[in-house]
């Protein structure tokens, strides 16, 4: 059902990380936001812009629910003026659901979605998933007995198991690990 987003650059802006240090990038400085080192390379100039002309960028903007209140119909317009101006892109933005009103995005065709607990077979696949990774880098003895040590954590341990129906908290069970 993704398939359209195989060709897609993901770029991923932090709103935390940008208003700590200065005010929302434009796309110039996209790339300095996401990869700074690259920024220096003769061919950077501009590519970002061009990839966004192309309508090839994943725009994932997390973090809506960290801007402060005061500073949110800023980061709204924002959005707006980069939605209107690559509308070809994709974006996904972040927020806890508490953080904006329902709809604020409606009227750029945003549809909003909340993360629901994972089942026990979605927790198995992530575990699988992530440590399948993990070999690709690292010794397969230590990957498979950590592997093996999270799968038996979660199955002694129920408060664990709660934590893991979470996305975010099965991953972090597993880099801990």
């Amino acid at each position: 059902h993704l398939s359209e987003l195989n060709e897609c650059l993901p770029l991923l802006l932090q709103l935390r990380e940008r208003l700590k240090r200065e005010d929302l990038p434009d796309p110039r400085g996209f790339l300095a936001a996401v990869a700074k080192p690259l920024v220096t390379h003769p061919d950077a100039v501009g590519w970002v812009d061009r990839q966004l002309e192309a309508g090839r960028v994943l725009l994932m903007i997390d973090g809506l629910d960290e801007v402060p209140r005061s500073d949110r119909d800023r980061a709204r317009k924002w959005l707006s003026d980069l939605i209107d101006a690559y509308p070809q892109n994709r974006f996904v933005v972040t927020s806890r659901p508490a953080a904006v009103p329902r709809g604020w995005l409606r009227h750029h065709g945003f549809a909003e979605l909340e993360t629901q607990p994972m089942s026990a077979g979605d927790i198995s696949r992530l575990v699988e998933g992530w440590f399948d990774a993990m070999s690709e880098a690292h010794d397969h003895g230590l990957v498979n007995r950590a592997r093996a040590a999270v799968v038996q954590q979660l199955r002694d341990n129920p408060d664990l198991a709660e934590l893991a129906t979470s996305p975010l908290m099965c991953t972090l069970i597993c880099a801990l690990s």
